[in-house]
């Protein structure tokens, strides 16, 4: 097997049919730094840099979710996100409805997004995530 077949990038591949029938180049990035932390202004720009990968790194696979539900139905509704960070609630004008924002971060299947709509929610809404501090 090849190791483009396991390959974040193929993922697009086998959603249209196509496989990957030879790797052109593979590559590794190494971040290296000094033994002792610096002590000057570098450190600040090291934290900097530190903290931008590791939120790229926490949220690779993360998406948003989007959607409203009914205030009776929240509690089995997010039974179904037990990967989420607490979700930001808001009541919808008029209605005895919330709308959600919550950031999940595991696989957001179809299966996953139809057992949230039989659990009441409405509207739903995955948004893919590309940047986030930490």
């Amino acid at each position: 097997m090849s190791s483009a077949t396991w390959c974040p990038a193929v993922l697009p591949l086998a959603a249209n049919q196509l496989k990957p029938v030879l790797d052109i180049l593979q590559s590794e990035a190494v971040l290296a730094g000094p033994v002792q932390p610096f002590s000057d202004v570098r450190a600040e720009l090291a934290d900097l840099l530190l903290r931008r990968m590791d939120g790229v790194l926490r949220i690779r696979d993360s998406k948003l979710l989007l959607f409203q539900a009914p205030r009776e139905a929240l509690p089995q509704v997010l039974q179904l996100l037990p990967d989420a960070e607490p979700p930001t609630m808001c009541p919808v004008d008029g209605a005895d409805m919330l709308a959600l924002q919550a950031l999940c971060h595991g696989a957001m299947t179809w299966q996953r997004l139809e057992d949230l709509k039989h659990a009441g929610a409405r509207g739903l809404m995955v948004l893919p995530v590309e940047r986030m501090l930490a």
